[in-house]
């Protein structure tokens, strides 16, 4: 799958430079509040996530009630897990079909939406677009990008000189979504 090829890049880039840095200023063994150790931990765990809902060819397969992943500020793994009942049952389900044998450096955090539902509403919006954005007529005229943001489980519109009536042409004409959110 192309995020998670793009996410493991990005982060193993960020954990280069990091490594880099604190070698090249004479930096000590790490320790457990080590930032480059809590990156490098954080990324060998997304890493053993992505492999274990591996399907094939690189492609992932991830549990429904699974909303995604981002580090945190203090480079600490969040993952995102939408419950169907319980968040504490949602979250052990996780651990168990993700085969995580050590959750203590995971923070699991509750989403209302899954990064498949996010996805698919994505290919969506971006087929819409690309059919439409060169009408001047359309409300995509007025679009000039939109993105899936991960850690806030959400996908951004941004709007030109957004205004209500704006969003509300976009909502009846396009999609209406509580997972869109609107930006200018």
């Amino acid at each position: 799958m192309k995020n998670k090829n793009l996410f493991a890049l990005v982060l193993a880039g960020v954990l280069l430079f990091s490594v880099f840095a604190t070698g090249c200023s004479g930096g000590s063994k790490a320790t457990p509040e080590d930032p480059v150790l809590v990156e490098k931990n954080s990324i060998d765990a997304y890493e053993n996530i992505l492999s274990s809902f591996e399907v094939s060819g690189g492609n992932v397969k991830f549990p429904d009630n699974y909303g995604g992943a981002y580090l945190n500020e203090e480079r600490r793994l969040v993952i995102l897990i939408v419950p169907s009942g319980s968040f504490q049952t949602a979250v052990s389900e996780f651990i168990s079909s993700a085969k995580i044998k050590d959750a203590d450096d995971i923070i699991f955090q509750e989403a209302r939406y899954s990064l498949q539902y996010l996805n698919d509403l994505m290919d969506q919006l971006n087929g819409l677009f690309l059919s439409n954005y060169s009408n001047p007529e359309s409300i995509w005229s007025e679009v000039p990008g939109f993105s899936l943001l991960e850690n806030m489980n959400h996908i951004s519109i941004y709007i030109n000189d957004i205004d209500d009536s704006k969003i509300e042409r976009f909502k009846t004409e396009v999609y209406d979504s509580e997972a869109i959110v609107f930006a200018s």
